[in-house]
């Protein structure tokens, strides 16, 4: 009896340990999302502030209502435990921007490829002990209670570049185009003369066939316009 007795404690202390680290290790995993989406965030705009959202979507909810072993939540409701840091950091010199020094300069800046240095997004948990009721005097089991102590604080982090010169709608690459000087607006305003001559020629002869008259527009027209084969229904899709 004596000797199952202990065996039966060790096999409750293992367990309880187990339970103990798979709380935390998903606790961990979730910090690592989060910090993976706040710099995600970042580069959408310096004023974003994920925190919010990252305490609802990863921390909060029936997949994350991490309890002790006495079904105590290790998190408040708020999830205050749950803090965000960013940092950014500073742009790189001309030698490493896209195309390097010289005339790429004004291409990489008229169309925002220039890299902005680097965004570092910290996420930071600390989940607090619920502790041993002490009022109830103690209880078997009670040895455990370097489990219910609390977690050590977590700390994940990512960094990203911004400044990818990706544009987040049709229109917004338009305007980066057309404002372009060395890519566009250089080039076409040499064009435009010309093109008003063709359209006062043009227009008599077009319209006798109901046609319409030629656009000096040569930007707009293709907003939202993608080839059809990069298109599929959903039920079809590559």
């Amino acid at each position: 009896m004596a000797e199952a007795l202990v065996v039966l404690l060790a096999l409750l202390s293992v367990w309880a340990g187990l339970a103990w680290l798979a709380r935390y290790q998903d606790m961990a995993l979730q910090t690592s999302h989060a910090s993976r989406f706040a710099v995600f965030s970042m580069t959408r705009g310096e004023a974003a502030n994920p925190l919010p959202l990252i305490r609802q979507s990863h921390f909060a909810g029936p997949a994350h209502s991490w309890a002790d072993r006495r079904g105590k939540a290790i998190l408040s409701d708020a999830r205050n435990e749950v803090s965000l840091d960013r940092v950014h950091g500073d742009p790189i010199n001309a030698t490493g921007q896209p195309g390097g020094e010289g005339e790429a300069g004004p291409l990489r800046q008229s169309w925002q490829v220039h890299d902005n240095g680097m965004v570092h997004a910290v996420v930071k948990v600390r989940a607090t002990g619920t502790g041993v009721d002490k009022q109830k005097g103690p209880a078997w089991g009670d040895g455990l209670r370097a489990f219910d102590l609390g977690y050590p604080p977590l700390q994940r982090h990512t960094s990203i570049l911004v400044g990818s010169g990706h544009a987040p709608t049709d229109i917004e690459a338009q305007r980066r185009i057309d404002q372009s000087g060395p890519a566009w607006r250089n080039q076409v305003t040499h064009t435009y003369g010309t093109a008003s001559m063709v359209a006062t020629r043009a227009l008599p002869l077009d319209a006798a066939w109901g046609r319409p008259g030629p656009t000096s527009d040569w930007l707009r027209p293709w907003v939202g316009i993608v080839p059809s084969r990069h298109l599929g229904s959903t039920g079809d899709l590559p």
